[in-house]
C-alpha cells in the first residue's frame, strides 16, 4: 500500500493582507484566507493515484490554529490523515525552517512515504523553493513542473509522469520515494461529494 504524503499551507487574500513593518510578519487578523490553489491541484493528483492504486493519503501543514480548516478540506475531499504543525516557535519561519520542520514531523508519524506532493509554489510568498527543499530533506527524486502522473508500478515501486517543459511535454520515471511539484491549472480539483460535505460538517 503506498503512503502519500500531501504539503499544503494556508494562504491569506493576497490582495487584503499587510505586513507589520517592525516584525517582517504577514498579519493575518481580519484577513480572509483559503488553501494554496496549487497544493488543492497537488492533493487531486494524489487522490487519483490513491483511488487508482491504493494507498493513504497524509496531508500535512505549518501555520497558525485556524490552518486546520485548510486540513479539514483535504480531508473532506479524500486525504485520510491530517497533521497541523502550530506554535509561537515557528512564527516568521522561512522555507528552510519551514521545510526542516515538515520532515521531522513526518518522520514522527513512523511513516515511510513513497509518494510526496506539493503544489509548484504560494500564491503568497511565490518563492518555489519549498518544493526542492523537501525533495532533498525527504531524499526523493523530484519530478518538476509535474503535469500528469501516468502510472505508478506499486512491484517496482517507480513512478511514470508528464512534466511541462518550457518548449512541450516531457516523460520521465522516477523511483519512490518520488516527490512531484504540480504545476497551475494541470489537475483541476475536485469538487467534495455529498459523502464528503456531510464529512467535513461533523469534523467542524
Amino acid at each position: 500500500m503506498l503512503n502519500i504524503l500531501v504539503c499544503v499551507k494556508q494562504v491569506p487574500d493576497v490582495d487584503l493582507v499587510k505586513m507589520d513593518p517592525e516584525t517582517g510578519n504577514l498579519v493575518r487578523e481580519g484577513v480572509p484566507v483559503y488553501t494554496n490553489p496549487l497544493d488543492l491541484n497537488a492533493l487531486e493528483a494524489a487522490v487519483r493515484v490513491k483511488k487508482e492504486y491504493g494507498g493513504e493519503i497524509t496531508a500535512i501543514t505549518m501555520g497558525p490554529p485556524m490552518a486546520e480548516s485548510t486540513l479539514r478540506e483535504c480531508i473532506a475531499v479524500g486525504a485520510d490523515y491530517a497533521v497541523l504543525i502550530s506554535g509561537r516557535p515557528f512564527g516568521g519561519a522561512d522555507t528552510l525552517s519551514t521545510s526542516y520542520s515538515i520532515q521531522m514531523a513526518a518522520d514522527m508519524l513512523g511513516k515511510k512515504f513513497d509518494m510526496i506532493f506539493c503544489g509548484k509554489e504560494s500564491i503568497d510568498g511565490a518563492t518555489g523553493q519549498m518544493g526542492s527543499q523537501l525533495a532533498e530533506r525527504f531524499d526523493a527524486a523530484q519530478i518538476t513542473g509535474c503535469f500528469k502522473i501516468l502510472n505508478v508500478d506499486t512491484e517496482k515501486m517507480t513512478v511514470l509522469a508528464e512534466r511541462e517543459l518550457e518548449k512541450g511535454i516531457e516523460t520521465v520515471e522516477a523511483i519512490c520515494p518520488a516527490f512531484s511539484r504540480s504545476k497551475k491549472k494541470t489537475t483541476e480539483p475536485a469538487f467534495p461529494t455529498l459523502r464528503e460535505k456531510w464529512l467535513r460538517r461533523r469534523l467542524r
